[in-house]
């Protein structure tokens, strides 16, 4: 048997290297290349800019964020489709956006659609569902509800009875005037010895998407000797901004014995409350 010469071993060896090298080659040119896989949607031509894949798309269409694709620009149709059917469709560009009617915002799924807004008390989460544009939010909750329009009036205090720091009181949720409605909201301080003061908070809110101005704030009726309130009367009248909420103090101090009543009335410019009336009894031991 006859063995192959060591010189055509080294050719053979040669050859091999050679094309395997060629072959790498080969295939890293097409992985160099950012616009190999990039069609531009069919509707563009891709260039190398920097090592990134950009498409120049041609007329009546544009880049998509990446800029690897080209789509078709929104336009208005002028029809009763655009919004639909509850707003108009403004074209700015190659963007286009909806004015919807009265009593419609702009659907948060789909903003090129009109939806019914929501009325007061409605779950909300912007105020951009709401149709006077007002969402009330309390501090670390998710969702509120929908408030009026113009100045909106809300009084509210701790669902208890006795001082503001005992131990039902801060335990106690909160209730307001319009949740009691056709009732008076009312503050029972509950039974103090002539030597004690309790305390109360009484929160004061705007719900609408205008300020709320305090005229007036004072007792009428009973016993109001024996009750006061911690406000700097020379800032009436106070205005309160949309959404915002300020607290004072209503103080029990009984200089006489036996029970005792007044009512606290809180004049604004709210449209459809003017006038909140707070109930307040006690007892002195």
């Amino acid at each position: 048997m006859r063995h192959a010469e060591p010189n055509h071993w080294r050719k053979l060896i040669i050859f091999l290297l050679m094309a395997t090298v060629a072959a790498a080659g080969c295939s890293g040119d097409g992985d160099d290349d950012p616009c190999a896989d990039v069609t531009c949607g069919g509707h563009g031509t891709c260039s190398d800019q920097g090592g990134e894949a950009v498409c120049t798309c041609e007329a009546g269409y544009k880049q998509t964020e990446n800029k690897k694709n080209c789509v078709e620009v929104s336009t208005c149709t002028g029809t009763a489709e655009d919004c639909c059917g509850h707003g108009t469709c403004v074209q700015e560009g190659i963007n286009r956006y909806c004015q919807c009617e009265q009593d419609y915002t702009v659907d948060p799924d789909d903003p090129l659609c009109c939806i019914p807004c929501k009325e007061i008390d409605e779950t909300c989460t912007s105020v951009e569902q709401c149709c006077c544009n007002s969402c009330f939010i309390e501090e670390g909750e998710a969702t509120g509800y929908c408030s009026g329009c113009g100045p909106m009036i809300q009084a509210c205090i701790s669902d208890c009875k006795g001082d503001q720091t005992s131990a039902g009181c801060l335990a106690a949720s909160s209730v307001c005037h319009d949740d009691v409605l056709p009732d008076k909201l009312q503050i029972d301080f509950g039974d103090a010895s002539l030597v004690e003061t309790l305390n109360r908070d009484l929160t004061i809110r705007d719900l609408g998407d205008e300020s709320l101005v305090i005229l007036n704030l004072y007792f009428d009726s009973g016993d109001d000797t024996q009750f006061s309130v911690d406000f700097d009367y020379e800032m009436l009248p106070y205005t309160l901004a949309a959404q915002q909420e300020m607290t004072i103090v209503v103080t029990y101090n009984p200089s006489l014995g036996g029970s005792h009543a007044s009512v606290l009335r809180i004049i604004s410019n709210d449209p459809e409350e003017a006038l909140i009336n707070v109930e307040l009894v006690g007892t002195a031991l």
